[in-house]
């Protein structure tokens, strides 16, 4: 289990949670996505077309093949991009603390989960309940944070306990804003193929806002260098190759590569 956390309030880290899971996909492992929270964007409207009309009315896109893991009541299995990346859509509800206890229910049936696919993310708000608890149980912790001294040295001083299995990826990545890839590398301590960067694309954060981050993804995998969005596919390129280098570490051939 892979757990991605957003550092700030703002930002887009549900549709990096999406990009990243979608190049996992591609790059041919089978990847699963639910999220402890129901807080802006999240990564469920990124990845799927008119989210709520498709799942709530029409139900279309549910999976039901064969091998399909056990889910708790109002937990739908969604086959988001040919049968290899899939989002567990749960039951909307009116506010934060009555989907906390009902997100309770599905904690027990993550392994069944994880033995379904091979890499399963769960995206995490950090002042939920359950975050702390799937934080210790994640083989991976992934920080979406930005080039924000500030922000790096509260986590760094926060979430302490973690930080030896953190992958860092730096969002929004600019080379002229200090500090930057290597500054931060030097100044925190933090090894080299645990940390990525990720330009901000502004096509995709605005696909992804119309629910139509697989549309993208699909389109510029394979851009080339001369294409306006190539600094952010090769962003997640690199972030995706360091977070299965860094499973295998913590794990011996969890993940091939790609």
């Amino acid at each position: 289990m892979i757990v991605f956390l957003g550092c700030e309030k703002e930002g887009d880290f549900s549709a990096n949670l999406a990009a990243i899971t979608m190049m996992e996909a591609l790059a041919g492992r089978r990847a699963a996505v639910i999220e402890n929270h129901i807080r802006g964007r999240y990564a469920g409207r990124c990845l799927i077309e008119d989210y709520i009309r498709s799942l709530e009315y029409h139900n279309a896109y549910v999976y039901k093949g064969r091998g399909t893991p056990k889910l708790p009541n109002g937990c739908r299995l969604v086959d988001v991009w040919n049968q290899s990346l899939f989002y567990i859509a749960q039951e909307s509800y009116a506010n934060d603390w009555l989907f906390e206890h009902e997100f309770g229910r599905f904690l027990p049936y993550l392994n069944d989960m994880e033995r379904y696919c091979e890499i399963l993310y769960v995206g995490v708000e950090k002042n939920a309940e359950s975050s702390r608890m799937l934080l210790e149980n994640a083989k991976i912790f992934i920080l979406n944070i930005r080039q924000i001294p500030e922000a790096l040295e509260e986590y760094l001083e926060t979430w302490s306990a973690y930080v030896e299995k953190t992958f860092f990826l730096i969002a929004d990545y600019r080379k002229d804003v200090v500090p930057d890839r290597t500054r931060i590398i030097r100044r925190y301590g933090i090894d080299r193929g645990r940390i990525a960067v990720l330009p901000a694309s502004e096509e995709f954060y605005r696909m992804a806002g119309q629910g139509e981050a697989v549309r993208f993804m699909l389109h510029s995998v394979r851009c080339s260098n001369r294409a306006r969005q190539y600094p952010f596919i090769r962003g997640l390129k690199d972030a995706q190759k360091r977070i299965v280098r860094m499973m295998e570490e913590r794990e011996g051939g969890y993940a091939k590569e790609a």
